[in-house]
């Protein structure tokens, strides 16, 4: 009997503290254990969606700005430029008769273009030409040089206004004489004068930035920018109807679909072909035959590199700053929109000064002795 009574108090006392410990749990905590399971896998699978949605949106970034370039303008995005450097067809009849119909310039003309640099010789050839130095003289002591004392030497003109410079007033005297003669006052004798002014401004800028900028033989250089425009003087002197294009405020793009539109060819094109009929230097026909690519194509697709994508690069540049002059009324060289904002001939000019290494321009822009210079250049087409 006491075995017995000792088993049932046993029993009694294991069933109390059972009951004890059911009646001291955390109420609701069988509940709410599964919700919380619950609630913690959507916030981690949450966390990993986000930070994959970051990462990927990231990752679109980068790319993103790693295939960033200027936006195209739309202007150019359904031009082509014709060219005959690669072209599989031949050469456009059209440029055949105006080539045809153009005698050998004057011998001076070829004289300047290949081999006339040093001062000595170029006031030499001047001396020798009457109308020409009457031309320095009334351009050194005009007006837009301002000059206090009136200047009556050619050698001290020329030392003055430059060698590139005068270079360009011999070229064109030498090869006006040669071209038909323009009605005075007509939209063609305009036209004609304003592509000299250009030319010129276009081979003096592109001695003093080559020689700045360190490009090799900046005299070679600035010929080549006084004959960019060779092909529109000869263009304009055969189609005096084409002289329109050539009018203040119209772009070289518009220019050149003008060109195009009413030739089936371009004013390089016509360029390049002379150039090869004169026997010019072969540096100087290849500069002409490709002088209007920077315009259309940046400077991987260039057939050019090195030394001579950077001359080319100065040409084309110095021959919009020609035609910012006298077609666009520029006075100061530090208002030529380089960067953004600027027109759309210089699209892919910062592209070209990264290529050829010559990011440098824009702090010789900023140096007062080149803003001088080149200001004093830009003067004379007011003159």
């Amino acid at each position: 009997m006491p075995t017995l009574m000792t088993v049932l108090l046993c029993i009694l006392g294991a069933s109390a503290v059972g009951a004890l410990l059911w009646l001291r749990r955390s109420p609701g905590k069988a509940e709410t254990a599964p919700q919380a399971q619950a609630e913690a896998t959507p916030r981690v699978r949450t966390a990993i969606q986000s930070f994959s949605a970051n990462a990927g949106q990231a990752e679109a970034e980068a790319e993103t700005a790693a295939d960033a370039s200027p936006v195209l303008p739309t202007a150019l995005q359904s031009f082509v430029l014709l060219r005959t450097d690669t072209a599989d067809t031949p050469t456009p009849q059209t440029l055949l008769e105006l080539a045809d119909a153009l005698p050998e310039p004057h011998s001076m003309f070829l004289q300047v273009t290949r081999e006339l640099d040093d001062i000595d010789e170029i006031t030499a050839a001047v001396k020798n030409e009457p109308a020409l130095a009457a031309d320095v003289l009334r351009t050194v002591n005009s007006a837009a040089f301002g000059l206090t004392t009136p200047i009556s030497s050619v050698h001290h003109a020329i030392a003055y206004l430059g060698v590139s410079y005068v270079k360009g007033l011999i070229a064109q005297s030498a090869l006006a004489r040669t071209l038909p003669a323009s009605t005075p006052g007509s939209d063609q004798e305009t036209a004609m004068h304003r592509l000299w002014k250009s030319s010129q401004i276009a081979s003096a800028s592109a001695f003093l930035l080559a020689r700045n900028l360190g490009v090799e033989n900046p005299s070679v250089v600035s010929t080549q920018a006084l004959l960019a425009n060779l092909g529109d003087i000869n263009l304009v002197s055969l189609r005096p109807e084409l002289a329109h294009l050539y009018a203040p405020k119209v772009s070289l793009l518009e220019r050149v679909q003008g060109q195009q539109a009413e030739l089936g060819a371009n004013s390089a094109m016509l360029a390049g072909l002379l150039a090869e009929r004169w026997g010019l230097p072969g540096t100087i026909k290849g500069t002409l035959d490709l002088s209007l690519l920077p315009l259309t194509v940046p400077p991987d697709e260039h057939p050019l590199h090195g030394g001579d994508l950077a001359a080319a690069t100065v040409v084309y540049l110095a021959g919009r700053i020609g035609d910012a002059a006298v077609f666009g009324g520029l006075q100061d060289i530090v208002d030529l929109p380089l960067d953004d904002g600027r027109p759309v001939e210089l699209h892919y000019l910062p592209e070209y000064l990264e290529a050829a290494a010559l990011q440098r321009l824009h702090a010789s822009l900023q140096d007062n002795a080149t803003r001088r210079a080149l200001n004093r250049i830009l003067a004379a087409a007011r003159s």
